[in-house]
């Protein structure tokens, strides 16, 4: 510490006088020489701050004396006292009115650059004197530090903490505030360290200084010291330098190949003096290929110096390496162990779509295969077999896979032919991954019995059957031997016949079928079916000519409306129209020629009545236009207007309602056929008595809502024609029913769209079963060759082959619309198919509507029949050839298994029953 001797030389006196010759100060008050005597007082704090400016090389270089007399005048010096000089005397003259006359006194110590270190002020007396120095006292003036800092109250350090790892600096600031809080400017302070050896500090600036950090651990605290002594402080956390990772837990642990391991991997930072690291960074990474790490990003230790990740296990079973750096440190390495990924998943590995007899085992046992999530098979997985469909049984319940992850058991299908599945599954994973089903096929076991049908008609002589001779061969289950190979012979007899297939194969319901063409000669003849070793004979009559006439029947269905169940013993009149008791052409010579009896018809018109499947045929009827009446006991009549009959004809199917004396309604939608979608624009709906009522004065009339909806109210129960017509639609007809005392619904009308020019439309509709039918269209490709349209294939309209099919539709009901946008040269084919196994396509009503040029051409009635295949009608130009047969046979003699050359075969061929078939199987409905 300097000395303060420099300070003490001012105390001396100054001493100061005044020549009589001044002027006076005022007329009455001459003036005279005084003396004052005054000397510096420093207190201790100035003393302190005097020594503490020795830090900053500043130092008093000179004095600054002030003195106001009370008249406002001012006498004022200021003496250089340069650092070299150790006292100095200061002499100043006063003047003096009255003895006693009091002065101000400043004193101010300044710096070399003239700021103001030290100061003070006092009021002195001024003694009359000749002498200087005579009679004078000397008056202490008290001297304070008011230099730089003199104001501050408190001091801060920024930053006021910190952490410092290894060797490093810090940059620090001070600031103060006065005792009124504002920022206190020209500060000065200096700078000291509690412990040189963990840290020293630099003094950069005024307020401003370097700490080193020595790499030492510890806390030190820098302090800043202002010139008055004021101090603040900031405290360093200090850490030797990294240098080791070491594991602390996590390694040795165990779990299934690709999971999470339940502990984390936690790591510490050390230094050399084996006490933790706060704050160093930590990268974790996986060693082993498909393990991973929860994070990638460097994680910093905790303030215990430590760090941890997450470790999902690699795919392979074995030993996985973990491991954590940290800068440039060797990695601390983790190893913990995978085992065996658990079951995932399970597959088909073989014996799928195996065929057996029934009530024999399958070829192969059924194999499934059970993998982990990475696709990797799991050995000693127990999977659970059960049947899901059939009466088969499964040979073992459980059984546990091998080192390929393969499961097998036998499999004993059951009785009925058909289709069988059986589950293969795993406990504790939900399907789909944790089951698979396999499909097992049941044959029949062979010819067993032998069922015949179609015996005993009659036809004209030169005429065919009206229904085909059918025979259905089952095994010793009862289920149907399909693709046996049926031989049809005429045997001898008075009579001839011909058979339109001498050889034929049974379909899938064990059903074979031939038709027949009578001879030229009147009488009974005898046709045998054979089959391996069994045989079934029929027995048909051809009867005589008559003299006139084109005979044909009229056959159909009637159904009770409420129900859909056939009707029994309903009475069918079938009448010229517009007539009542009419005899018609033909009718008493076939009749008696048939039954060879005296009774003639009478002028009552031709009767039928239904029989237990609710079929009527009628006696032959000339071409001609007929009305046929329709009546029930407890049942409302009616009638088909205007039906035309040629040949062999099918009625529209009939429903009747039950008799009823309150009136119901009829409600519905008018949809289009190609999209089953309401219709957006009005139309203008007509409601007429009886089926086929098209003209005349419509009972009510009515138009459709913004929905396409339309209802009648107030009818009486009966059946009745609905007609539509709708702009930019062929006008349709439906035959609607009234049910008495209740609003029947859902009697929607399909409507088709008008088209281009020329267009062709096929629209097919039916009751609510069987749940699914299908349409099929064969014909002839642009250029050459030919196509197949069905659900499974429903081609396009705007290209080759210009023919589509809409919609597949299969709860019932319809429409399923198909569309020949660009007729080609050539003959078109159409057939429906039975694809659902409920109900009976002869008991459906299906109906089809052919538009050809956007008018409706023609309608077709599906037939009697067990067949699941209607063959409607052949098209060609404009020419419309009704066929109308209801068959299962396969007329070609072909296999009933597919191959893909029938398959591609068959896509132009003539729809019979076996190909359609075998499409079928190439595509099977979910």
């Amino acid at each position: 510490m300097r000395s303060s001797l420099r300070l003490a030389a001012l105390a001396a006196v100054f001493l100061s006088a005044i020549s009589c010759t001044e002027a006076p100060i005022a007329p009455a008050s001459p003036v005279t020489m005084g003396h004052i005597g005054i000397a510096p007082s420093y207190s201790t704090s100035a003393i302190t701050a005097y020594n503490s400016l020795a830090a900053f090389a500043v130092d008093v270089t000179s004095i600054h004396v002030h003195l106001t007399a009370p008249d406002g005048s001012v006498r004022d010096t200021t003496v250089a006292f340069p650092v070299s000089m150790e006292q100095i005397s200061i002499d100043l003259a006063v003047p003096l009115r009255t003895a006693g006359q009091v002065f101000i006194a400043v004193i101010e110590l300044r710096a070399a650059d003239g700021t103001v270190l030290f100061s003070g002020t006092q009021n002195v007396t001024a003694v009359s004197s000749t002498t200087p120095g005579t009679g004078v006292s000397v008056v202490p003036v008290h001297i304070d530090y008011t230099g730089p800092g003199y104001d501050a109250s408190t001091v801060a350090v920024s930053p006021a903490t910190g952490a410092v790892t290894g060797t490093g600096t810090i940059q620090v600031t001070a600031s103060a505030k006065t005792a009124t809080g504002a920022d206190v400017s020209n500060l000065l302070v200096r700078w000291t360290t509690s412990d040189a050896t963990l840290a020293t500090v630099t003094q950069t600036g005024n307020t401003t200084a370097t700490v080193t950090t020595t790499g030492k651990r510890g806390s030190v605290i820098i302090s800043a010291i202002t010139v008055p002594g004021k101090t603040g402080t900031a405290t360093f956390n200090l850490v030797p330098a990294p240098s080791r990772v070491v594991v602390i837990s996590g390694g040795g642990q165990t779990g299934p190949a690709g999971t999470q391991l339940p502990q984390p991997l936690i790591v510490e930072v050390q230094a050399a003096d084996n006490q933790p690291v706060p704050n160093a960074p930590v990268t974790f990474r996986a060693v082993t290929a498909g393990a991973v790490v929860s994070t990638s990003s460097a994680v910093l230790a905790d303030a215990s110096g430590r760090a941890s990740v997450v470790m999902t296990l690699g795919p392979t079973p074995g030993a996985n390496q973990f491991e954590a750096a940290s800068g440039t440190l060797t990695p601390a390495t983790a190893t913990v162990t995978a085992t065996a990924a658990p079951a995932a998943s399970i597959t088909i590995a073989s014996g799928n779509f195996q065929t057996a007899a029934a009530g024999a085992s399958v070829p192969q046992p059924l194999a499934a295969r059970v993998l982990n999530r990475f696709g990797g098979a799991v050995a000693g997985a127990t999977v659970t077999w059960a049947t899901v469909s059939g009466t088969g049984s499964v040979g073992a319940a459980t059984s546990t896979t091998d080192v390929n992850g393969i499961a097998t058991t036998t499999y004993r299908v059951g009785t009925s032919t058909g289709v069988e599945t059986v589950r293969a599954s795993l406990t504790g994973i939900a399907a789909p991954a944790g089951e698979t089903i396999f499909t097992v096929s049941i044959a029949s076991t062979g010819p067993s019995a032998l069922a015949s049908k179609g015996g005993g008609q009659h036809a004209l002589v030169g005429s065919a059957l009206s229904a085909p001779l059918e025979i259905t061969v089952t095994d010793a289950f009862g289920n149907p031997a399909g693709g046996e190979q049926v031989a049809w012979r005429v045997a001898a007899g008075n009579a001839t016949a011909t058979l339109t297939n001498t050889g034929t194969v049974t379909d899938a319901d064990g059903v074979a079928r031939t038709n027949v063409t009578l001879g030229q000669t009147a009488g009974p003849v005898t046709i045998i079916a054979t089959v391996r070793n069994l045989s079934a004979n029929f027995t048909v009559t051809a009867d005589a000519q008559p003299n006139s006439g084109s005979p044909g029947t009229l056959s159909g269905y009637v159904y009770n409306a409420v129900s859909n169940a056939p009707l029994s013993g309903v009475t069918v009149t079938v009448n010229a129209v517009g007539s009542q008791n009419t005899l018609l052409p033909a009718f008493a010579a076939v009749r008696a020629a048939r039954i060879s009896r005296s009774q003639q018809c009478q002028p009552c018109g031709v009767v039928a009545t239904t029989g237990s499947d609710g079929h009527f045929t009628t006696s032959r009827l000339a071409s001609g236009d007929y009305d046929v009446s329709v009546s029930f006991s407890a049942f409302t009549s009616t009638v088909i207007l205007s039906l035309h009959v040629d040949g062999n004809t099918v009625a529209e199917a009939v429903p009747l309602v039950p008799a009823s004396t309150q009136p119901g309604s009829i409600s519905g939608t008018i949809k289009n056929a190609s999209t089953n979608q309401a219709i957006s624009v009005t139309a203008t709906v007509e409601l007429r008595s009886g089926l086929n009522a098209t003209a005349g004065a419509a009972l009510q009339t009515t138009q459709t809502n913004g929905s396409g909806q339309y209802v009648f109210s107030g009818i009486a129960a009966g059946t009745y024609t609905v007609r539509v017509i709708a702009p930019g639609f062929a006008t349709a007809t439906k035959t609607g029913i009234s049910v008495g005392a209740q609003t029947t619904g859902n009697q929607d009308v399909f409507v088709s769209a008008t088209g281009a020019a020329g267009n062709v439309r096929i629209v097919l509709t039916w009751l609510a079963s069987p749940r699914d039918l299908d349409s099929y269209l064969s014909g002839p490709v642009p250029g050459g060759g030919s196509f197949t349209v069905w659900y499974g294939n429903r081609s396009n309209c705007l290209e080759s082959p210009y023919a589509c099919l809409d919609q597949d539709v299969t709860g019932g009901y319809g429409p399923e619309t198909i569309t020949i946008a660009r007729p080609t040269t050539g003959t078109y084919h159409y057939s429906v198919n039975q694809y659902s196994g409920d109900g009976s396509l002869g008991t459906s009503g299906a109906r089809v509507d052919l538009y050809i040029n956007n008018a409706l051409a023609r309608s077709f009635s599906v037939p009697a029949g067990s067949g699941r295949n209607w063959t409607v009608f052949d098209l060609d130009g404009t020419t419309i050839t009704t066929i109308n047969r209801l068959d299962g046979s396969n007329s070609n003699s072909e296999s009933r298994v597919p191959s893909a050359a029938r398959i591609r075969s068959s896509a132009g061929a003539t729809l019979d029953a076996a190909r359609i078939e075998d499409l079928k199987r190439s595509h099977p409905k979910p």
